[in-house]
């Protein structure tokens, strides 16, 4: 099936008649992969400090912005310049700046996946550090939320994602200021904002602007615009998520287009990925409406997901 819109989903439905808003879900993130999501519970305050925040992160100066880039950080964390990041052989027009939850590094790495855990750099200047672990504690209670939905929509048991999705030791998540500066055209044989590509990890909650840019490839292969709207959400699945419902939920590409209205773009993605030891393998669901739409995954290799993401990071 095929779209040209992104769809709007309501999380007060799946209060008030879960299994509408679930019927819903698992339409949606069968044949499109992406949606809005609004009445979110996060509360406004807190997402117009974010943007406050991240603006005021990007004007500091580039001496010290890059005294915490990346490269200085065991733990991928850290800002990167704009065309520190590759996707598919050309660089990224966009500044970013990636956070994950605050915890202890681990003294040996072992398992390896164990790096991924670990401090954040902050900058000198800002204190932005309590509200940015507020924001990200914030859209993991939504997450938790919308993993209970996958779940039912996929008919799991209730609690399916949400135990390997817990507190503990092995948690994991990422936050990302991004920043597109706006380019007099768009030249796409030098690259884009970002390329396209799908997220490799599992579920992306993102809070885009009012500039616009972000574009999803529908099955015609046309970019259809996925246009901001107010007080929402655009959440989208993720490869990992595509293989654990053995591609019943699609992974969908998409890309960035910078502004070239002298504007510029921020968005804040928020990756909600399940505990580093989970194992991830295409699940064995059956009698789901469209299932035989795409044909399931033929190797049914078992992922530890901390490898997964790490390999990803180091490729």
């Amino acid at each position: 099936m095929d779209f040209k819109k992104i769809p709007i989903l309501d999380l007060t439905t799946f209060r008030s008649n879960e299994e509408l808003f679930v019927t819903q879900l698992r339409d949606v993130c069968h044949n499109v992969g992406f949606f809005y999501i609004q009445n979110h519970g996060v509360s406004q305050e807190l997402v117009q400090t974010m943007w406050k925040l991240s603006k005021n992160f990007f004007d500091l100066t580039d001496e010290e912005k890059n005294m915490i880039n990346l490269i200085n950080s065991k733990n991928f964390r850290g800002y990167s310049k704009i065309g520190q990041e590759i996707t598919n052989g050309l660089p990224d027009f966009k500044e970013t700046y990636d956070l994950g939850l605050e915890q202890v590094e681990h003294v040996n790495n072992v398992p390896a996946y164990f790096k991924l855990q670990g401090p954040n750099q902050w900058p000198i200047s800002l204190e932005i550090k309590d509200k940015i672990l507020e924001y990200m504690s914030e859209l993991q209670k939504l997450g938790e939320s919308l993993m209970i939905a996958f779940a039912l929509a996929l008919n799991l048991p209730r609690n399916y994602f949400s135990e390997r999705f817990g507190v503990s030791d092995k948690s994991y998540a990422m936050l990302r200021l991004i920043k597109y500066p706006p380019v007099v055209q768009n030249d796409f044989t030098q690259g884009y904002g970002v390329g396209a590509h799908t997220d490799f990890g599992c579920l992306t909650i993102l809070l885009q602007d009012t500039v616009g840019g972000l574009q999803v490839q529908n099955c015609n292969g046309e970019w259809i615009d996925c246009t901001p709207i107010p007080d929402t959400f655009v959440v989208n699945i993720g490869d990992m998520l595509q293989i654990w419902s053995d591609n019943y939920f699609l992974a969908t590409v998409h890309r960035v287009i910078n502004p070239t209205n002298a504007r510029t773009r921020y968005s804040i993605p928020f990756f909600f990925e399940p505990n580093l030891d989970t194992t991830v393998y295409p699940l064995n669901i059956s009698e789901l409406p469209g299932k035989d739409d795409r044909s399931p995954i033929q190797n049914k290799t078992k992922y530890t997901y901390g490898e997964h993401i790490l390999a990803a990071f180091e490729r």
